[in-house]
Parts: structure tokens; sequence; C-alpha cells
């Protein structure tokens, strides 16, 4: 799942892009209007990881190593940010079983962030989470199933107030509005954003925000700081990553 990961960034935002000629059989050279520049840095603890087994070759990323127990991981690549900030217009947090499919993500995000900025400046898009229902053991159970966004909604928090908010994309009337559930395992944060959250008092405090201590590594500190929002249920599909095991696809066949 890890190499399908990292090789997915590469695929959608780098340029190591070619084309057939099906007649000669020759590679040409091709041209990404989506790529951009970054850098993959993978993060584990302990020596508790199997990167020396991994398909997807080390020039793909760069390994750090950290001492953290393994639930608090997230906090170690928050502390990354706080100190390489400035050194990236992004940064793009990403558990290591999440997919991205999207070419348009990134431009998604930022096309959010510029509309949304005169009106919340204190204000993030997190994408929704799904699990695809093609391999589920019990297809009986999920006959009517075949995406299901799995951080829709979680009744045991807070939503937080604000308003709906509307951005028209390629013709198309995308509503955004408060995160009912603002943990997607991901989280990708702008420099103004992440300005916000590192001057945060609470920044790298572990609180009890989620029932599992991975979760508010992950986004417990960025919900302190910044106001969370997703797309809205009739625009579910703008945003959003594949979690790459079917866990909670389980849970609803038994």
């Amino acid at each position: 799942m890890l190499d399908r990961a990292i090789f997915q960034i590469h695929a959608l935002f780098g340029n190591r892009h070619k084309a057939l000629d099906g007649y000669t059989l020759r590679l040409i050279p091709g041209h990404n209007p989506f790529a951009v520049d970054f850098d993959v840095f993978v993060f584990t603890t302990q020596g508790l990881h199997l990167l020396d087994d991994a398909v997807t070759a080390h020039r793909h990323f760069t390994h750090v190593e950290t001492d953290a127990e393994p639930p608090l991981l997230g906090f170690e690549c928050a502390k990354w940010i706080r100190d390489h900030f400035g050194s990236y217009d992004y940064y793009f947090y990403l558990e290591d079983d999440l997919l991205i499919h999207d070419p348009m993500f990134l431009l998604k995000i930022d096309a959010f962030n510029r509309m949304a900025a005169e009106q919340l400046p204190d204000v993030m898009l997190q994408p929704q989470r799904y699990e695809l229902a093609l391999l589920a053991y019990d297809r009986a159970v999920l006959a009517d199933i075949d995406k299901l966004y799995i951080d829709y909604q979680h009744s045991g928090l807070m939503v937080p107030s604000g308003p709906t908010l509307r951005m028209n994309f390629l013709g198309i009337d995308i509503v955004f509005e408060p995160a009912r559930n603002p943990h997607a395992g991901c989280y990708m944060i702008s420099n103004a954003q992440a300005e916000r959250v590192i001057r945060h008092p609470d920044f790298l405090k572990p609180s009890k925000i989620y029932d599992a201590p991975g979760d508010t590594a992950a986004t417990g500190f960025i919900l302190q700081a910044l106001r969370v929002y997703k797309p809205a249920r009739q625009s579910l599909a703008f945003l959003e990553v594949q979690h790459g095991h079917q866990v909670c696809l389980r849970m609803k066949e038994s």
C-alpha cells in the first residue's frame, strides 16, 4: 500500500511522463500540465518499517526516522513542518494507506483557499475519505453502495459553526460546509495556515479530541487553530482520497 501511495503522488504530479509511438514503439517525451515541484518524506519510528522491501525506488522519497511512540507519529510530521516552515508553498500530510486519484487535487485546494481567503482567513479544506465496495466480502449487504464516505459525520463531535460556502468549478456549483468530522487521515496546509497552526498555544500538546491517539496526532492540532471545511453532502466527490483498506465497509458487512 505504501508503494502505491508514494507512486501515485509521482504519477499525478511528477514529470516522468512518456507517450508511446505505437508504430515504432518509441517513447516520446510527454508533458504533465498538473506537475509541481515536490519532495516526499516517509516518517517511520523505532525501526518499525518495511521500507527496505519497498518496490518504489528510494529516489522517490526521503526516509525520516524518529523515536516516537507509533500512535503519535503524526506529531513528528508536525514538528518537521515547524522546523522547515517557509521551505514550501504547501505541506501535505498523508497516511500510508491513502491513495489520491485526482490530478486536479492540488488545484482544487488552491482554488478553495483563494475563494475563501476574503471571507474566512482561518479556514482550511479537507477531502472526504472513502472506501470502494468493489471487493467487499458480502455484496448482498452492500448492494446499494459503490463508494462509502467514511468520515462524513461523527455524532460525538461538536460541529463548528460557520457559513456554507459555494464555489463555481468548471461550471459546477460546489458546496462546502464546516466539517461534521474534520479527520481525513491527511491534511494540506499553506504557509499562512501552517503559521496559524504553529503559533497556536496548544500546538503539539496532546489532548483527547478523538478516541484514537493516531487521529488526534494527525488532526487534533489542526482543528485547534483552523476552521475545517469539507465538501458538503451534495458535493462529496469534489475533493476525495481513497482509504486503501476496507475497514469501515467490513464493519458495515458485519
